[in-house]
């Protein structure tokens, strides 16, 4: 089992200032997860106490819009982040725009 392994909540805020909310599960080196409008998926890895992951959010809900305002397409981040007891706080940014960042915070739950 790996340290980050299990159910993880999430919250995030883009610089548009449009926030949102999620669970994520971690399980070996990926990232499964989803929110009311998107799923996630991805990979992550660990240097001590540092994180940095590979996400895609992609959208089941074609009429949804995203923190960043798009509508009808999914979303690749890259994040990097700090591992603090059960809390990730992680800043990352859209690949497609790279000025458009997100941050995250990350609560293990189970």
């Amino acid at each position: 089992m790996e340290p980050l392994d299990g159910l993880w909540t999430a919250e995030f805020g883009s610089t548009t200032g449009i926030s949102g909310g999620g669970v994520v599960i971690f399980t070996g080196s990926k990232i499964l997860g989803g929110d009311g409008a998107y799923y996630y998926e991805g990979s992550f890895r660990l240097d001590g106490m540092k994180i940095t992951a590979d996400v895609t959010a992609h959208p089941f809900d074609s009429r949804s819009s995203s923190i960043f305002s798009t509508t009808g397409r999914p979303l690749k981040l890259g994040l990097v982040g700090d591992i603090v007891g059960n809390t990730i706080l992680a800043q990352g940014t859209l690949q497609s725009s790279p000025i458009a960042t997100i941050g995250v915070k990350l609560t293990k739950r189970v």
